[in-house]
């Protein structure tokens, strides 16, 4: 997931680069980006919902099999204490985290393409005061 973040970084720097010469290509370009962008956020926020429905799934195949095989009755909620410090729990959960960083970095990542066509307007205005 690191190497994810990094790389979007460096896209969104790429993307998010204006300057007096650039300004109509990027432009034009904008909402492609916009989409591109989007796009990844809706496809982070889908690999969440998977990751909560595999750790579910986990935690019920596990309590499922520890009720099975106790050889003495155990409450449901000491059962899942038990079960959450087991590590394919414990490494969805580690993987839950990264995606809700990445969907957190993607969200913000898209408000700053949603405020860059006032920006490009107040870059245009600042290139006709300067023409003049």
């Amino acid at each position: 997931m690191t190497d994810t973040l990094n790389r979007y970084l460096e896209e969104a720097g790429k993307d998010t680069s204006l300057d007096v010469f650039t300004v109509r290509d990027v432009q034009s370009r904008l909402p492609a980006i916009k989409h591109k962008w989007v796009g990844r956020l809706i496809r982070a926020k889908r690999k969440l919902n998977e990751l909560y429905d595999e750790r579910d799934s986990i935690k019920h195949n596990l309590m499922d099999r520890a009720k099975e095989e106790a050889a003495y009755k155990v409450s449901d909620v000491a059962l899942e204490k038990s079960i959450n410090k087991t590590k394919a729990v414990c490494s969805i959960n580690t993987e839950i985290k990264d995606c809700r960083l990445l969907i957190d970095f993607l969200e913000k990542t898209e408000k700053i393409f949603s405020s860059m066509t006032f920006d490009i307007k107040n870059l245009s205005e600042i290139m006709k005061l300067e023409t003049m």
